[in-house]
């Protein structure tokens, strides 16, 4: 029963993310300020905080404006979920083309892969993560001992979005990054497709992309493999 639910699990994740690819290889990037305000577009560049938006992510302290944080209870060499705490905002792209565009990631329905923070940065937040325990009013057992990870999107670090286009009127952006008075490029999730939103370059996101279909492939004929042995294995 397990090796078929997990089949059946890779297998639509596999063609999620096969659409994803086509989407990125489908799609011509231009600058922001030359991007069209409607249909799909994708972009790269900075993640720039809007003034007074900026969150903390709740294990590291550092300024974020996404981060996904987990807390682990670990019993001997297998370990249980107790908390994913995901922080949203949101926030600017800046290209140095002159326009900068606006992602909400408070749209949960947003599809975001962070970057994964070091070991060596969450040493010592034994405080920090019986905080989030206790903010989500888990307990832990005694004897149990706590693990925990991080994964943020910050200013500074490289974005690319894929998403459907809108002209903002107004908005956050300074009028200096305007190529236009009162006009920004807005992304969001369309009608044909999601908002997806990942640190790194496009290529460096067709790569992760592609990796991580392989080692999909891999596990769905693992199981396969995994329940023959079994059958088998019964008779």
């Amino acid at each position: 029963m397990v090796p078929a639910f997990m089949f059946v699990y890779l297998a639509r994740d596999i063609a999620s993310m096969r659409r994803r690819l086509a989407r990125i290889r489908q799609t011509s990037r231009q600058p922001i300020a030359a991007s069209p305000r409607s249909g799909t577009v994708e972009i790269e560049g900075a993640v720039v905080a809007e003034a007074g938006a900026a969150r903390v992510a709740p294990l590291s302290g550092l300024p974020v404006v996404y981060s996904e944080s987990r807390v682990y209870e670990s019993h001997g060499s297998s370990r249980r979920n107790l908390v994913t705490h995901t922080v949203r905002s949101a926030f600017l792209v800046d290209d140095g083309s002159g326009v900068l565009a606006r992602i909400d990631l408070t749209d949960t329905s947003a599809r975001v892969e962070p970057s994964e923070l070091d070991r060596a940065v969450l040493v010592d937040k034994d405080k920090e993560a019986l905080a989030l325990l206790a903010e989500h009013k888990h307990t832990r057992e005694s004897a149990a001992k706590l693990s925990w990870e991080e994964s943020i999107l910050a200013p500074g670090m490289r974005v690319y979005a894929l998403g459907e286009a809108f002209d903002l009127p107004g908005g956050p952006a300074p009028a200096g990054y305007r190529d236009e008075p009162g006009r920004a490029l807005g992304v969001r999730k369309g009608a044909s497709g999601e908002l997806f939103v990942a640190v790194g370059s496009e290529g460096e996101v067709e790569a992760k992309l592609r990796l991580q279909i392989k080692l999909r492939v891999v596990m769905m004929f693992a199981s396969v493999i995994f329940a023959a042995f079994g059958f088998f294995a019964s008779d």
